[in-house]
């Protein structure tokens, strides 16, 4: 049950974390930087699994043996650490490319 409830707390925080940083973006980015796949789409739809695995775990659902909700869960946390890798590279590519913007003129 304890592990159903961090579970379930981790997912609701980066749900709403998600959808915030989503309607930032609609609102502060230019619509040709926002790449709604790795920014909105795959950490909106990981967390919600999140919580629906913690929903699963708590109810004792039958679908939700412990090797097999730990397998989603581990492939969920793979997902959110590849697109937090790879917004990270785009930042770093991001920065280095303007450093050198500013160096030239």
């Amino acid at each position: 049950m304890i592990r159903a409830l961090a579970l379930g707390v981790i997912g609701c925080a980066g749900l709403g974390y998600a959808i915030n940083l989503g309607l930032l973006l609609r609102r502060l980015a230019a619509p040709e930087e926002i790449e709604a796949l790795w920014d909105i789409v795959l950490p909106i739809t990981s967390y919600s699994l999140l919580v629906f695995s913690a929903a699963a775990w708590a109810l004792k659902a039958p679908f939700a043996d412990l090797s097999g909700a730990a397998a989603v869960v581990v492939l969920l946390v793979v997902v959110l650490l590849i697109v937090a890798l790879r917004k990270s590279l785009v930042v770093t590519l991001f920065q280095a490319s303007r450093k050198r913007k500013d160096a030239s003129d």
